[in-house]
C-alpha cells in the first residue's frame, strides 16, 4: 500500500491519460479518502476494495473513480514490494512496510510541484464522503491531509501525521529510524524508483 503524497503523485502521473473526463479536485479528494480508516479505526473493508480493473472504475462518478483507484494502487503496489522473506527489508514487517511508505513520500514529494494548489481540494467536503464517515472526521482528515501536504516530508510532519492515527511518538521513532536505514540503501531507491517509472504498465 501507499501513503498520501504517493496517492496523489501516482494519481497525478496517470490522470490525464486515463481520467481527463473527470473533476480533478474530487478524484485527489476520493483517492484520499480511504486511508481514513487509519483515523478512525475502520475496517479496511469499509473503505478498500479489491479485484478492481481500470477500466471499470473509469466508469465511476470523479469520486469513485478516485476512491476505487486508491485500492487499485494499494493492490500493485503490495505485489511489486513482497516484504516477507526480502533481504532488503528489516522485521517487524509491519514497521517495516509503514516505513516504506514514508519512505516513498519522500522520494516522490518533489516530482509535484503544486502541492499548495492540491492542498486547497480539501478545504470543502464532498457529500459523497459522507457515506464513509460523520462531517467533522471528515473535515479533520482533510486538515491533517492539508497539513502534510503543505510541508516537504521530515520526521516532524511524519511524527504529526501519525498522531492523527494515534501512533505513539515513540513508535513514529521507530518509524523514522527504518526511513533513515532505507535512505543508505539504493536499492530500495531503485526499486521505488522502478514502481513509479513503471506504473502505467502495473495499472
Amino acid at each position: 500500500m501507499a501513503a498520501p503524497i504517493t496517492h496523489i503523485v501516482l494519481a497525478k502521473k496517470v490522470f490525464r491519460k486515463h481520467f481527463n473526463s473527470k473533476n480533478r479536485a474530487e478524484f485527489f479528494v476520493g483517492t484520499s479518502l480511504p486511508d481514513i480508516r487509519y483515523f478512525d479505526n475502520l475496517d479496511r473493508d469499509k473503505t478498500h476494495s479489491s479485484n478492481l480493473r481500470l477500466e471499470d472504475i473509469k466508469q465511476e462518478s470523479s469520486f469513485m473513480a478516485g476512491f476505487k483507484f486508491h485500492s487499485l494502487v494499494d493492490e500493485v503496489h503490495n505485489k511489486f514490494f513482497p516484504l516477507k522473506d526480502n533481504p532488503l527489508f528489516r522485521e517487524p514487517i509491519e514497521i517495516t512496510a509503514i516505513s516504506l511508505k514514508f519512505f516513498e513520500d519522500d522520494l516522490f514529494y518533489g516530482c509535484l510541484s503544486d502541492w499548495e494548489g492540491i492542498s486547497i481540494f480539501f478545504d470543502s467536503l464532498l457529500e459523497e464522503e459522507l457515506k464513509y464517515n460523520d462531517r467533522s472526521d471528515i473535515l479533520a482528515w482533510h486538515q491533517s491531509l492539508k497539513k502534510y501536504f503543505l510541508q516537504a516530508p521530515s520526521f516532524e510532519s511524519r511524527r504529526d501525521f501519525l498522531r492523527t492515527s494515534d501512533f505513539s511518538d515513540e513508535r513514529a521513532k521507530e518509524i523514522e529510524n527504518f526511513v533513515e536505514q532505507m535512505k543508505k540503501m539504493p536499492q530500495i531507491k531503485e526499486l521505488a524508483q522502478e514502481f513509479y517509472n513503471n506504473f502505467e504498465d502495473l495499472i
